[in-house]
Formats: structure tokens, sequence, C-alpha cells
């Protein structure tokens, strides 16, 4: 289920631009080689893409016919490569938060769309002590009100 609803999410991803003059969308995938990332990079790149991915690729290889951009985020040079490139869209997957914060820091200007994909939207609760309670949802945050 969840791959085809992937697949489904990356089309329109792909095809929002469609009659635009701009061509091929440029997608940037921040941690592009776990399984995640990667799914969603090989998606983006059978429709046309053109993705680029960062990660330290330890967790595997960038999905086949995506860059992969070789960087340990908690460089400070992490985004030397990829900060002057414009992107059409950045998607940030990390459970770092100091991770985002500087990706954020050093690439925002750069971005079109920012998709920050959390874990905490997608784990359960399982403290006993709040069962039977609603959980309240994750605000949306912009960031670029903080710079």
């Amino acid at each position: 289920r969840f791959s085809h609803h992937l697949r489904v999410r990356t089309r329109w991803w792909s095809q929002k631009w469609e009659g635009d003059d701009r061509g091929v969308t440029k997608t940037f995938i921040l941690g592009g080689t776990g399984w995640l990332g990667r799914e969603i990079a090989t998606q983006l790149v059978a429709n046309g893409d053109d993705v680029t991915c960062l990660a330290r690729g330890e967790s595997g290889a960038a999905a086949e016919g995506a860059t992969l951009i070789r960087a340990d985020r908690t460089g400070t040079d992490a985004y030397a490569a990829v900060s002057a490139e414009p992107w059409d869209d950045v998607i940030e997957i990390s459970a770092e938060p100091s991770f985002v914060d500087g990706a954020l820091a050093e690439l925002s200007s750069a971005a079109s769309q920012w998709t920050f994909v959390s874990t905490v939207s997608v784990y359960a609760d399982h403290d006993p002590r709040r069962a039977g309670h609603r959980r309240a949802g994750c605000r949306s945050v912009d960031h670029r009100k903080r710079m």
C-alpha cells in the first residue's frame, strides 16, 4: 500500500510543473541512500526528474539514475558542493534536528520548495500514561521567518 501511495505522490510531484517552460524538475534529497530516500529518488528519476542525493552513503547506494554527493552533515562544509545550485524541490529526510537546521541555513534561499519528512508523524505513541488521549499534531513552521 505504501509503495502505491508513494508512486502516486511522486507522480504528482514530478508533473506539477507540466506546461511551464522550466523543463526537468531539479530535486535535491538530503538523506537519499536509506530506504525512504532511495525509494523517493527511484520514483522521481522514473518520472524524469534530475535527482541529486546528499548522504554519507553508509546506508547504501543512491537510486539508479540519481547523483550521489557524499558528505558528512556534521562537517562545516557539508553543503559546499550543492549550495550554489538552484533547486526546484528539496526533500529533507533526517532524524537529527541539527541537520535540518544546518541545511535550512545553508540551502533555503536556493530552494523553491522544501519538504521535511519527519518520523514524529509516523510512529505511534505507546506511552500508557497517554492512552485514550488524542495527541496534538505537529504544527507547520516557516523557517524563513527565523532567519
